[in-house]
């Protein structure tokens, strides 16, 4: 049996070449290297360390770390747990995402009245009456 060398080249070299990173993408992951580096280093962690927190080997850890392999979101995510932060913390580092600022406006109506108003506003509010409401602005 005989194997045409030449079509089988052209086609790894497609899939080589579908499986290469974009320039973009290549600057991206090592900026978020260098993030997680810079973390390292500000927290005084070992690779050893790390390895255990992230329950893999020293050897994944090295090899992510200096490119030898691709990182990958399961690296980035229990990197971030085991250092005690978000994701997207770990991404934007040194700076922090700021959570508290999402806060949603939500607004319920409720249609009753009489007894059942005042038994609502009391349960809710604390008041016996909307008038404290308007009053208090």
């Amino acid at each position: 049996m005989q194997f045409n060398c030449a079509a089988n080249e052209s086609a790894m070299g497609k899939y080589f070449k579908l499986a290469t990173k974009n320039k973009n993408q290549m600057e991206d992951e090592r900026s978020v290297l260098e993030n997680i580096l810079k973390i390292m280093q500000d927290r005084g962690l070992k690779q050893a360390w790390l390895a255990g927190m992230m329950q893999t080997s020293e050897s994944t850890i090295s090899r992510t770390l200096t490119g030898k392999v691709g990182l990958t979101y399961w690296f980035l995510a229990r990197f971030a747990s085991a250092v005690g932060c978000s994701v997207v913390d770990v991404i934007t580092y040194p700076l922090k995402y700021d959570y508290t600022n999402d806060a949603v406006e939500t607004s319920v109506t409720i249609k009753v009245s009489g007894e059942k108003k005042r038994k609502i506003l009391d349960e809710i509010l604390g008041l016996k009456d909307l008038s404290q409401i308007v009053n208090n602005r």
